[in-house]
């Protein structure tokens, strides 16, 4: 038996020749550029062996547990020399600088050995290399507020972002949103429509003085480096806006406002919008329990159209489509503000409740109109970053903001989908009452489906073999849910998953949306990535599909992941706010970190290459706590109890009826 060692080099040449037959090549990343921080994925071949069912490769990092590689022969029919083998690897235990990385091929049956060692860099180690541009902010330009954006964008010729990380004054803040569709002109780079980056941190906590450096260090999935020159800015606090004039018109509203008459027999509900997203479907199973309830009336009001408002329209449910509340200028403000109350009093009005974050105004509206309140809080966004994205750093008249943060103490209790999202929220919401209540999907609907059809059909009538694996994205297209970072990511698995394919449901010709359909084209994966525009016939994905990928940087607990349960669908997913509370790591399905490209990659690897019996179970897992948790009818229930007490007595304890929130804020 020959057992050959080669000297460890950054430099050395991808393959190496023993006098070994065998032929190991490590195909990626490039030796010349190997450095990870926390994984590496590595993928090559071995040649020279006349029985590939006998060969193996393990991987080991400086003495620590050796992995065994993924060994995928060539497929029926297929003229290749040799098996292919990929890994995945965990280094970000290892101490900083190099560190020896040994791969070992052995062909049992052929009493054959072959070993590759080489150096690889993890920790401050790096490699430079990419381009780009830190845009925002500018050097020596001047903030006001307690919101940082940071903005820019980076291309590495030969590899993807793998994530990009922001430092204020040196120290990490946070990892920057990546592939938002920011185009580099001229550029025929896969992802030259989808280069940017971007990140909104609150610095209100943070120790700075009056000026800091601001700068970004982004990361291949080679292990390149780039870091621009770091920008000065220059901290700023506004001087205060006099408020005697805006009460006094508050109070003159206030007068009209209580020679109106109302029967407070109506539940009046405030929403964003009437499109098909997660929060309007959950307000849809409560309106269809509310109009359940004989002679208890509702109206919708709605600041965006949509389909929806036909389907309750058919219901029965009276429908007004406004406008957002102007918040630039704080008298506009509260004129919107007595707008609203005027409308709840002259829809007889008994309990209001507020769909979503965008709908504050409707709070103190409410309040105004002595009418008690229910605020459902779907967004997992700091409030202070969720004001800055919404109307920039000067867009929110501070004194209008000031009434906002004081209308979260003013509802009869504030209604979160995940107990991470409430603690976003702790600083506001302390004096009123907070609940958790479980997301809800039509399981008896759903099983129903299932029933009704035939998975190996639904797979050939959409062009899928049997020995497909379909990847499935469910959500509109929009970074936050990261649909560009998820076509780099398999840009770089179809090398060692030839068979994997992937299905983006929810196009909606957005600029973002444009933007993808490029890079999409520029992949070398762009046969087997399929993309279908928004619609509400979402069964079919579910059933033939065999892995829901959810790459989200912001969510709460998506309704996709719990129809992917109900549907005994396994789920790789971020592990982003109530996303862990709904998945049980390795047990209900697999989590990684959110805006970490390297992350995604390996997990997603690791999980394709999980024999069926694993995925089943962790499939049937899911579907019960789906089954026993998250079906429709156990939450809307629930809140129409709460609705129904509020309407008889604004005293009502909705603790009662809601599961309460277990906070050291609660009081």
């Amino acid at each position: 038996m020959t057992n050959q060692h080669d000297a460890p080099t950054r430099e050395s040449a991808k393959v190496w020749q023993s006098v070994s037959r065998l032929r190991l090549t490590v195909d990626q990343p490039d030796p010349s550029v190997l450095s990870a921080r926390d994984g590496l994925f590595l993928a090559g071949h071995l040649e020279g062996t006349d029985a590939p069912g006998s060969a193996q490769v393990r991987v080991q990092v400086s003495g620590g547990d050796p992995v065994t590689a993924a060994m995928t022969p060539p497929a029926p029919g297929e003229v290749a020399e040799g098996v292919s083998w990929s890994a995945y690897v965990d280094v970000s235990q290892l101490d900083p600088g190099p560190a020896l990385l040994t791969v070992v091929a052995t062909v049992h049956s052929q009493s054959d050995v072959v070993r590759r060692q080489l150096l690889v860099e993890p920790s401050e180690a790096t490699r430079t290399g990419g381009s780009g541009f830190l845009d925002v902010p500018e050097d020596e330009s001047t903030i006001d507020g307690d919101v940082l954006l940071v903005r820019g964008w980076c291309l590495f010729e030969d590899s993807h972002v793998a994530r990009v990380e922001v430092l204020l004054d040196g120290v990490r803040v946070g990892r920057a949103r990546l592939y938002v569709d920011v185009i580099v002109p001229g550029s025929e780079h896969k992802d030259a429509t989808v280069a940017g980056f971007e990140a909104f941190v609150n610095v209100r906590h943070l120790r700075r003085g009056r000026t800091s450096l601001v700068s970004v260090e982004a990361t291949s999935l080679k292990g390149e480096r780039w870091a621009p020159a770091a920008h000065t800015v220059i901290w700023d606090t506004p001087e205060p806006l006099p408020t005697a004039d805006l009460e006094t018109v508050a109070a003159r509203n206030a007068a009209v406002l209580a020679e109106v008459h109302s029967t407070r027999s109506h539940v009046v509900v405030f929403t964003h919008d009437l499109g098909y997203g997660g929060g309007q479907l959950w307000l849809l199973e409560i309106l269809r329990e509310v109009q359940a309830h004989k002679g208890l009336g509702c109206r919708v009001i709605s600041l965006a159209d949509g389909p929806l408002r036909e389907t309750l329209e058919t219901m029965g449910i009276s429908v007004h489509v406004t406008t957002h509340t102007p918040v630039k200028n704080a008298f506009s403000y509260e004129g919107r503000v007595h707008e609203l109350a005027l409308l709840i009093k002259s829809s007889n009005g008994g309990v209001v409740v507020a769909n979503t974050l965008t709908v504050f105004a409707a709070i103190e509206a409410a309040q105004r109109a002595e009418v008690p309140s229910l605020w459902a809080i779907h967004e997992s966004i700091d409030f202070g970053v969720y004001c800055y994205m919404a109307w920039g750093p000067d867009g929110f008249d501070p004194r209008a903001r000031e009434r906002v943060e004081a209308s979260f103490k003013q509802p009869k209790g504030l209604v979160f989908e995940a107990s991470r999202t409430a603690e976003l929220f702790s600083e506001l919401r302390a004096a009123a009452p907070n609940y958790v209540v479980d997301y809800g999907v039509d399981i008896d609907e759903i099983d129903e489906y299932r029933r009704s059809v035939q998975r190996a059909e639904l797979r050939t009538s959409a062009g899928f073999d049997e020995a497909d694996k379909v990847v499935l994205v469910m959500g509109t297209f929009e970074p936050r849910k990261a649909q560009a970072a998820i076509v780099a990511v398999f840009d770089e698995l179809l090398v060692v998953h030839e068979n994997v394919h992937l299905v983006l449901v929810g196009e909606n010709g957005s600029h973002y949306a444009v933007a993808l359909e490029t890079q999409i084209s520029r992949t070398r994966c762009n046969s087997h990535i399929r993309v279908i525009p928004v619609t509400s016939n979402i069964y079919p994905w579910y059933e033939l599909s065999d892995l829901l990928l959810c790459a989200s940087d912001m969510e709460s607990l998506p309704r996709s992941i719990i129809e992917a349960m109900a549907f005994e669908l396994p789920v790789v997913s971020t592990d982003v706010y109530g996303i862990a509370d709904l998945i049980d790591d390795g047990k209900t399905g697999w989590l990684t970190r959110d805006r970490d490209l390297e992350a995604l990659a390996g997990l997603l690897h690791l999980v394709l290459q999980k024999p069926g019996s694993e995925l089943k179970r962790v499939a049937m897992a899911a579907q019960a706590i789906a089954h026993n948790r998250h079906g429709s009818q156990s939450y809307g229930k629930l809140l129409v109890r709460a609705l129904l007490g509020l309407r008889k007595d604004p005293e009502f304890d909705v603790g009662s009826v809601l599961p309460l929130l277990e906070s050291p804020n609660q009081p």
